[in-house]
């Protein structure tokens, strides 16, 4: 895994080697940021569930302003972020998303990225994540997107998203989707 673009292009991340970690194709990581790239300049950004900080990472690579990284694991976007000399943009959360975005203080970020895992076990079968809808939930009645906002949502292809905000684009890479949800139409 490593930055497409912007003042790191080409650095590697580390993630786990583990399959706890779903790092978002290279394909699909190129994809979405030439779509969202007018927004990018000077973008406050919240990177929810970051795993390794990859998409939060690229958001600054490509010349957001700063990135909240939020997860209950932050040892690899922390790990990535100091070797790219990046942690005064950053700010590290250890913290579920849903107390983070319950007890939320930042308001009026530009970009939301959230990619939690897409399953959970229950009685021995693979369940979607409710955390998918829960989260959309809790963005729209915190209010944290600003009013040129977009939410960045990746889940499984199978797994249809409900939410207040207006979907503006929607991108199949095989099993994945990547939906971009904003308050109006602005892609």
């Amino acid at each position: 895994m490593r930055v497409i673009a912007g003042k790191w292009k080409r650095r590697l991340l580390e993630f786990p080697p583990d399959k706890s970690f779903r790092p978002t194709q290279d394909r699909a990581k190129e994809a979405l940021f030439s779509r969202i790239h007018p927004l990018l300049a000077g973008a406050k950004v919240l990177d929810l569930c970051c795993g390794s900080g990859s998409l939060g990472i690229e958001a600054l690579s490509r010349g957001a302003s700063s990135c909240v990284f939020v997860d209950l694991d932050i040892r690899y976007a922390s790990k990535n972020l100091t070797t790219l000399d990046a942690l005064s943009q950053a700010t590290l959360v250890r913290q579920s998303i849903t107390v983070f975005l319950t007890t939320c203080v930042q308001k009026e970020a530009s970009i939301v990225f959230l990619d939690p895992p897409w399953w959970v076990l229950h009685e021995g079968n693979r369940l979607p994540n409710p955390l998918f809808d829960h989260t959309l939930k809790l963005v729209e009645q915190f209010d944290i997107l600003s009013e040129q906002g977009i939410l960045v949502c990746e889940h499984p292809s199978s797994l249809r998203l409900n939410a207040h905000y207006t979907p503006t684009h929607s991108n199949r890479y095989g099993q994945t989707t990547i939906t971009i949800f904003s308050r109006k139409d602005l892609l």
